[in-house]
Protein backbone atom coordinates (compact mmCIF):
# COMPACT_ATOMS: atom_id res chain seq x y z
CA UNK A 1 0.00 0.00 0.00
CA UNK A 2 1.49 3.25 -0.69
CA UNK A 3 1.91 5.68 1.76
CA UNK A 4 0.66 9.12 0.47
CA UNK A 5 1.67 12.40 1.79
CA UNK A 6 -1.52 13.18 3.12
CA UNK A 7 -1.66 9.76 5.39
CA UNK A 8 1.67 10.87 6.86
CA UNK A 9 0.32 14.33 7.50
CA UNK A 10 -2.68 13.22 9.13
CA UNK A 11 -1.02 11.02 11.25
CA UNK A 12 1.61 13.47 11.97
CA UNK A 13 -0.85 15.99 13.09
CA UNK A 14 -3.10 13.30 14.97
CA UNK A 15 0.14 12.22 17.33
CA UNK A 16 0.49 16.05 17.74
CA UNK A 17 -3.08 16.08 19.40
CA UNK A 18 -2.28 13.16 21.48
CA UNK A 19 0.96 14.94 22.77
CA UNK A 20 -1.17 18.53 23.14
CA UNK A 21 -3.65 16.52 25.27
CA UNK A 22 -1.44 14.70 27.57
CA UNK A 23 0.12 18.60 28.30
CA UNK A 24 -3.28 19.62 28.78
CA UNK A 25 -4.33 17.19 31.51
CA UNK A 26 -0.42 17.25 33.43
CA UNK A 27 -0.65 21.39 32.92
CA UNK A 28 -4.09 21.23 34.69
CA UNK A 29 -2.85 18.14 37.31
CA UNK A 30 -0.07 20.79 38.26
CA UNK A 31 -2.10 23.75 38.93
CA UNK A 32 -5.23 22.01 41.08
CA UNK A 33 -3.27 19.23 42.61
CA UNK A 34 -5.54 16.92 41.94
CA UNK A 35 -5.90 13.66 39.89
CA UNK A 36 -9.14 14.66 38.12
CA UNK A 37 -11.93 17.26 38.26
CA UNK A 38 -14.24 15.57 36.51
CA UNK A 39 -14.66 11.49 38.00
CA UNK A 40 -15.49 10.39 34.36
CA UNK A 41 -11.72 11.40 34.09
CA UNK A 42 -10.81 8.70 36.93
CA UNK A 43 -13.87 7.04 37.82
CA UNK A 44 -11.71 4.29 40.59
CA UNK A 45 -10.35 6.96 42.42
CA UNK A 46 -13.11 9.33 42.05
CA UNK A 47 -15.31 6.48 43.85
CA UNK A 48 -12.80 6.11 46.28
CA UNK A 49 -12.60 9.95 47.05
CA UNK A 50 -16.59 9.45 47.46
CA UNK A 51 -16.56 7.05 49.90
CA UNK A 52 -13.04 8.71 51.80
CA UNK A 53 -15.32 12.13 51.91
CA UNK A 54 -18.40 10.44 53.70
CA UNK A 55 -16.03 8.93 56.15
CA UNK A 56 -14.81 12.36 57.09
CA UNK A 57 -18.54 13.98 57.36
CA UNK A 58 -19.15 10.84 59.95
CA UNK A 59 -15.80 11.24 61.99
CA UNK A 60 -16.87 15.21 62.17
CA UNK A 61 -20.38 14.65 63.13
CA UNK A 62 -19.05 12.34 65.68
CA UNK A 63 -15.91 15.11 66.82
CA UNK A 64 -19.11 17.58 67.56
CA UNK A 65 -21.16 15.16 69.54
CA UNK A 66 -17.75 14.75 71.73
CA UNK A 67 -16.74 17.81 72.07
CA UNK A 68 -20.54 18.78 73.20
CA UNK A 69 -20.53 16.02 76.17
CA UNK A 70 -17.16 16.57 76.92
CA UNK A 71 -18.08 20.45 77.37
CA UNK A 72 -20.63 18.58 79.32
CA UNK A 73 -19.19 16.42 81.84
CA UNK A 74 -16.82 19.24 82.94
CA UNK A 75 -19.58 21.36 83.58
CA UNK A 76 -20.54 18.15 85.90
CA UNK A 77 -16.80 17.91 87.34
CA UNK A 78 -17.11 21.92 88.30
CA UNK A 79 -20.53 21.33 89.37
CA UNK A 80 -19.59 18.30 91.91
CA UNK A 81 -16.63 20.12 93.19
CA UNK A 82 -19.05 23.03 94.66
CA UNK A 83 -21.61 20.88 95.87
CA UNK A 84 -18.84 18.71 97.89
CA UNK A 85 -17.09 21.94 98.82
CA UNK A 86 -20.91 23.05 100.62
CA UNK A 87 -22.01 19.92 102.20
CA UNK A 88 -18.28 20.04 103.78
CA UNK A 89 -19.29 23.19 104.61
CA UNK A 90 -22.89 22.09 106.45
CA UNK A 91 -20.43 19.30 108.02
CA UNK A 92 -18.59 22.00 109.73
CA UNK A 93 -21.76 24.04 110.97
CA UNK A 94 -23.28 21.07 112.21
CA UNK A 95 -20.58 20.16 114.32
CA UNK A 96 -20.18 23.44 115.56
CA UNK A 97 -23.87 23.16 116.68
CA UNK A 98 -23.90 20.32 118.19
CA UNK A 99 -21.20 21.77 120.35
CA UNK A 100 -23.02 22.24 124.29
CA UNK A 101 -21.82 25.66 124.45
CA UNK A 102 -24.16 26.88 121.88
CA UNK A 103 -27.38 28.54 122.63
CA UNK A 104 -30.69 27.80 120.95
CA UNK A 105 -30.30 31.47 119.30
CA UNK A 106 -26.72 30.26 117.77
CA UNK A 107 -27.98 27.09 116.39
CA UNK A 108 -30.95 29.06 115.07
CA UNK A 109 -28.11 31.51 113.38
CA UNK A 110 -26.09 28.52 111.82
CA UNK A 111 -29.77 27.32 110.49
CA UNK A 112 -30.17 30.24 108.50
CA UNK A 113 -26.38 30.43 107.24
CA UNK A 114 -27.43 26.54 105.97
CA UNK A 115 -30.34 27.70 104.56
CA UNK A 116 -28.59 30.14 102.32
CA UNK A 117 -26.04 26.86 101.38
CA UNK A 118 -28.78 25.15 100.48
CA UNK A 119 -30.03 27.79 97.97
CA UNK A 120 -26.98 27.77 96.51
CA UNK A 121 -26.61 23.53 95.85
CA UNK A 122 -30.13 23.99 94.49
CA UNK A 123 -29.01 26.62 92.05
CA UNK A 124 -25.96 24.62 90.89
CA UNK A 125 -28.64 21.85 90.30
CA UNK A 126 -30.83 23.64 88.45
CA UNK A 127 -27.65 25.40 86.00
CA UNK A 128 -28.63 26.29 82.67
CA UNK A 129 -26.46 26.44 79.65
CA UNK A 130 -27.67 27.52 76.38
CA UNK A 131 -31.20 26.81 77.40
CA UNK A 132 -30.52 23.54 78.41
CA UNK A 133 -31.05 22.44 82.01
CA UNK A 134 -27.74 19.89 83.25
CA UNK A 135 -29.29 17.74 85.58
CA UNK A 136 -33.05 17.48 83.93
CA UNK A 137 -32.40 14.23 82.16
CA UNK A 138 -34.67 14.24 79.29
CA UNK A 139 -36.64 17.03 80.64
CA UNK A 140 -36.52 20.58 79.32
CA UNK A 141 -37.74 22.50 82.47
CA UNK A 142 -35.91 23.51 85.48
CA UNK A 143 -35.50 20.46 87.39
CA UNK A 144 -35.10 22.33 90.90
CA UNK A 145 -38.44 24.71 92.21
CA UNK A 146 -39.00 25.87 95.48
CA UNK A 147 -42.00 26.22 97.39
CA UNK A 148 -42.97 28.29 100.87
CA UNK A 149 -43.60 25.74 103.99
CA UNK A 150 -43.53 26.94 107.25
CA UNK A 151 -42.96 30.46 106.51
CA UNK A 152 -39.45 28.59 105.39
CA UNK A 153 -38.65 27.98 101.32
CA UNK A 154 -37.98 24.84 100.32
CA UNK A 155 -35.89 23.88 97.14
CA UNK A 156 -37.13 20.20 95.65
CA UNK A 157 -36.71 18.22 92.71
CA UNK A 158 -39.27 16.32 91.09
CA UNK A 159 -38.13 12.65 90.82
CA UNK A 160 -39.76 11.06 87.72
CA UNK A 161 -38.95 8.77 84.40
CA UNK A 162 -37.82 12.12 83.16
CA UNK A 163 -35.51 14.42 85.58
CA UNK A 164 -33.71 10.28 86.24
CA UNK A 165 -33.22 9.45 82.52
CA UNK A 166 -30.13 8.17 81.82
CA UNK A 167 -29.02 9.46 77.99
CA UNK A 168 -26.44 7.78 75.81
CA UNK A 169 -23.92 8.95 72.98
CA UNK A 170 -23.29 6.19 70.44
CA UNK A 171 -20.03 6.34 68.45
CA UNK A 172 -19.53 3.43 66.42
CA UNK A 173 -19.50 0.70 68.91
CA UNK A 174 -18.99 2.43 71.99
CA UNK A 175 -21.65 3.91 74.29
CA UNK A 176 -21.34 6.02 76.85
CA UNK A 177 -23.75 7.75 79.50
CA UNK A 178 -23.54 11.42 78.38
CA UNK A 179 -25.49 13.09 81.59
CA UNK A 180 -25.68 13.66 84.82
CA UNK A 181 -29.09 13.98 86.53
CA UNK A 182 -30.38 15.14 89.53
CA UNK A 183 -30.95 11.75 91.12
CA UNK A 184 -27.27 10.76 90.42
CA UNK A 185 -26.35 14.27 92.33
CA UNK A 186 -28.42 14.19 94.80
CA UNK A 187 -29.84 10.86 96.00
CA UNK A 188 -27.64 8.22 98.69
CA UNK A 189 -28.32 5.57 100.83
CA UNK A 190 -28.69 5.49 104.14
CA UNK A 191 -28.44 2.93 106.45
CA UNK A 192 -30.73 3.43 109.18
CA UNK A 193 -31.95 0.90 112.27
CA UNK A 194 -29.76 -1.58 110.43
CA UNK A 195 -31.34 -1.44 107.25
CA UNK A 196 -30.90 0.53 104.39
CA UNK A 197 -33.01 3.30 102.41
CA UNK A 198 -32.92 5.99 99.93
CA UNK A 199 -32.24 9.79 100.99
CA UNK A 200 -31.66 12.92 99.29
CA UNK A 201 -29.36 15.74 100.55
CA UNK A 202 -32.63 18.10 99.26
CA UNK A 203 -36.15 17.53 99.00
CA UNK A 204 -38.12 15.93 96.47
CA UNK A 205 -41.36 15.04 95.08
CA UNK A 206 -43.03 11.68 94.03
CA UNK A 207 -46.35 10.66 92.34
CA UNK A 208 -49.09 12.25 90.86
CA UNK A 209 -50.19 13.53 93.86
CA UNK A 210 -46.55 15.20 94.51
CA UNK A 211 -45.73 13.47 97.63
CA UNK A 212 -42.80 15.54 99.22
CA UNK A 213 -39.62 13.69 100.58
CA UNK A 214 -38.23 16.02 103.13
CA UNK A 215 -34.26 16.33 102.34
CA UNK A 216 -31.44 16.31 104.47
CA UNK A 217 -30.68 20.14 104.52
CA UNK A 218 -34.46 20.81 105.32
CA UNK A 219 -34.00 18.26 108.11
CA UNK A 220 -30.91 19.78 109.56
CA UNK A 221 -32.40 23.46 109.58
CA UNK A 222 -35.43 22.13 111.64
CA UNK A 223 -33.38 20.17 114.28
CA UNK A 224 -31.63 23.43 114.70
CA UNK A 225 -34.33 25.51 115.04
CA UNK A 226 -35.84 23.00 117.18
CA UNK A 227 -32.52 23.28 119.40
CA UNK A 228 -32.78 18.91 118.62
CA UNK A 229 -29.31 18.52 119.43
CA UNK A 230 -29.31 14.68 119.68
CA UNK A 231 -30.40 14.03 115.79
CA UNK A 232 -27.16 16.58 114.93
CA UNK A 233 -24.98 13.09 115.34
CA UNK A 234 -26.95 10.76 112.73
CA UNK A 235 -27.22 14.33 110.78
CA UNK A 236 -23.52 14.15 111.08
CA UNK A 237 -23.56 10.50 109.71
CA UNK A 238 -26.03 11.19 106.91
CA UNK A 239 -23.70 14.05 105.89
CA UNK A 240 -20.82 11.53 105.47
CA UNK A 241 -23.27 9.11 103.78
CA UNK A 242 -24.25 11.61 100.98
CA UNK A 243 -19.89 12.07 100.71
CA UNK A 244 -19.30 8.67 99.96
CA UNK A 245 -22.10 9.03 97.47
CA UNK A 246 -20.68 12.07 95.87
CA UNK A 247 -17.89 10.66 95.64
CA UNK A 248 -18.54 7.83 93.73
CA UNK A 249 -20.59 10.14 91.44
CA UNK A 250 -17.51 11.90 91.22
CA UNK A 251 -15.46 8.94 90.17
CA UNK A 252 -17.46 8.07 87.49
CA UNK A 253 -17.23 11.21 85.80
CA UNK A 254 -13.97 11.61 85.81
CA UNK A 255 -14.16 8.34 84.15
CA UNK A 256 -16.34 9.61 81.38
CA UNK A 257 -14.46 12.26 80.64
CA UNK A 258 -11.19 9.72 79.88
CA UNK A 259 -13.18 7.74 77.73
CA UNK A 260 -14.48 10.84 75.76
CA UNK A 261 -10.76 12.39 75.87
CA UNK A 262 -9.79 8.82 74.28
CA UNK A 263 -12.24 8.64 72.13
CA UNK A 264 -11.44 12.24 70.85
CA UNK A 265 -7.93 11.30 70.37
CA UNK A 266 -9.07 8.20 68.71
CA UNK A 267 -11.49 10.39 66.18
CA UNK A 268 -7.93 12.91 65.33
CA UNK A 269 -6.09 9.97 64.40
CA UNK A 270 -8.59 8.54 62.10
CA UNK A 271 -9.54 11.54 60.29
CA UNK A 272 -6.05 12.24 59.95
CA UNK A 273 -5.53 8.93 58.56
CA UNK A 274 -8.42 9.10 56.17
CA UNK A 275 -7.52 12.61 55.13
CA UNK A 276 -4.55 11.10 53.78
CA UNK A 277 -6.43 8.38 52.17
CA UNK A 278 -8.02 11.02 50.42
CA UNK A 279 -5.21 12.81 49.09
CA UNK A 280 -3.47 9.60 47.99
CA UNK A 281 -7.14 9.31 45.83
CA UNK A 282 -7.54 12.39 44.51
CA UNK A 283 -4.29 13.96 44.91
CA UNK A 284 -1.65 14.48 41.80
CA UNK A 285 1.94 13.55 42.50
CA UNK A 286 3.25 16.53 41.79
CA UNK A 287 7.21 15.36 41.27
CA UNK A 288 5.87 12.42 39.37
CA UNK A 289 3.31 15.42 37.08
CA UNK A 290 5.82 18.08 36.79
CA UNK A 291 8.42 15.25 35.37
CA UNK A 292 6.07 13.70 32.98
CA UNK A 293 4.99 17.54 32.04
CA UNK A 294 8.74 18.35 31.01
CA UNK A 295 8.93 15.25 29.24
CA UNK A 296 5.95 15.85 27.05
CA UNK A 297 6.67 19.19 26.30
CA UNK A 298 10.52 18.05 24.93
CA UNK A 299 8.00 15.35 22.76
CA UNK A 300 5.59 17.94 21.53
CA UNK A 301 9.01 19.70 20.58
CA UNK A 302 10.42 16.95 18.91
CA UNK A 303 7.67 16.14 16.98
CA UNK A 304 7.25 19.44 15.54
CA UNK A 305 10.68 19.61 14.45
CA UNK A 306 9.95 15.86 12.90
CA UNK A 307 7.17 16.65 11.42
CA UNK A 308 8.68 19.76 9.21
CA UNK A 309 11.82 17.91 8.10
CA UNK A 310 9.29 14.63 7.34
CA UNK A 311 6.47 16.55 5.44
CA UNK A 312 7.42 17.35 1.45
CA UNK A 313 7.74 20.99 0.16
CA UNK A 314 4.72 22.60 -0.62
CA UNK A 315 4.05 24.86 -3.80
CA UNK A 316 3.71 27.56 -1.14
CA UNK A 317 7.90 26.77 0.57
CA UNK A 318 8.97 27.68 -3.22
CA UNK A 319 6.74 30.70 -3.44
CA UNK A 320 8.48 32.29 -0.46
Amino acid sequence: MRITQSMMKDQIVNNIDNVLRRISTLQRQASSGNKFDLPSQDPSDAVLTVNYNAVLEKLKTYKSSLQQVQNNFQGYDNITGQIMAAVQQVNSLVVQAANGTNTPSDRAAIADEIKQISKTIAQLGGTNVSGNYMFAGSSNSNPITSMVSGGSTIYYYTSNSATSARLSLNIGTVTLDSNVNVVDLFNYTQTVSGATQSASLISYVTGSGGTVHTGLLDKIVKDLQNNNVSNLQSDLGALQDYENSLSKVTTKIGATEQSLQSLMNSNESLNTYVTQLVSSAQGADMVKVLSDLALQETVYQAALQTSANSLLPTLANFLK
